[in-house]
């Protein structure tokens, strides 16, 4: 049997391109097999590279054979130090330690008993917020007193019009406060009082400020009492530390505040409280807060950080 072939150059027809193109769909399945396969061999290979990973770390921190770097052991953790910080600075009032059979890894501060205040000094009642006026001579008081006062804005007319029965300073106080009851209530009994060891009086009310004035036609009255019109209690910032204290440059060599001298901060007698104030809160040496409380009138100093070597320590009281 004879078989007639027809080839491409008789009849026109490309067969090595038709017979490449009809191979083209076989190769690509092969084509996709082989990637499928490099890609396997990848995955494989990561997922080796990941468990010796894991094999090495377990073997390095978890190898109770090697407890120098074993994570449970409590030799793992002896040689680092422990200390626990606030703003960078090691603080004493919370401590860690690394410990063998520690169970739970995560721990809190359960409770706190007491938080951390910034020392603090106040000096008892120096009574420099008082109106207080000169000495006066009871053997010449005049016959009445009148005087306007002025409390936090309100004003009102101080008048006693009998001083007769005065024998001394209580006396004259006993008669300044009932007439300050009856012009500004009863809420402002004892504002006024007597100097303990001269014949002045004071006029006080924590917090507020007080105004003494003259009236029209009683100008010697004011003058007899040892004030001038217009004195107030809040005059005291403006005033010298030996006036409103009697603190002399002496004294005030043996004042200190955490080691450093007043004198060395340019404080003199002379010096205001405003310029006391000034200089200390300036300080970076000294390293506290100073204020004068009108309220209690007292003066305050208040460490400026937490710790005990921020404690305030004091030469001498003001």
């Amino acid at each position: 049997m004879s078989i007639n072939r027809i080839t491409g150059l008789a009849s026109g027809i490309d067969t090595e391109s038709m017979i490449k193109d009809l191979m083209k769909l076989e190769k690509s399945k092969i084509d996709n097999t082989e990637r499928d396969k490099i890609l396997y061999e990848w995955e494989q290979e990561a997922y080796r590279d990941v468990t010796k990973s894991i094999q090495a770390f377990q073997s390095e921190y978890f190898d109770l054979l090697n407890p120098e770097t074993n994570f449970r052991s409590k030799s793992a953790f002896s040689e680092y130090t422990e200390s626990v910080q606030v703003a960078g600075e090691d603080v004493s009032y919370v401590s860690v330690q690394g410990q063998a059979g520690i169970q739970n890894y995560n721990h809190t501060i359960g409770s706190i008993t007491q938080l951390a205040t910034k020392d603090k000094w106040t000096s008892d009642s120096v009574g420099i917020g008082n109106l207080s006026g000169d000495d006066f001579n009871l053997l010449s008081l005049p016959s009445s007193l009148e005087f306007s006062l002025t409390i936090d804005g309100n004003t009102e007319s101080i008048s006693i019009a009998d001083t007769s029965g005065v024998a001394d300073k209580d006396d004259l106080v006993a008669l300044i406060d009932a007439e300050i009851q009856s012009e500004f209530g009863a809420d402002y009994a004892g504002i006024v009082g007597a100097d303990a060891t001269e014949d002045a009086i004071y006029f006080r009310l924590n917090g507020s400020e007080i105004t003494i004035m003259e009236t029209s036609g009683n100008e010697n009255d004011l003058s007899w009492l040892g004030f001038e019109s217009g004195d107030s209690s809040t005059d005291y910032s403006d005033k010298s530390l030996f006036g409103l204290l009697g603190i002399t440059n002496s004294e005030l060599e043996t004042m200190s505040i955490n080691d450093v001298s007043l004198t060395d901060l340019g404080i003199t007698q002379g010096s205001t409280i405003s310029e006391l104030t000034t200089a200390i809160n300036s300080s970076s040496d000294v390293n506290v807060s100073f204020y004068y409380n009108s309220t209690s009138d007292s003066f305050s100093l208040t460490a400026n950080d937490y710790g005990s070597a921020n404690e305030i320590e004091m030469s001498a009281d003001l």
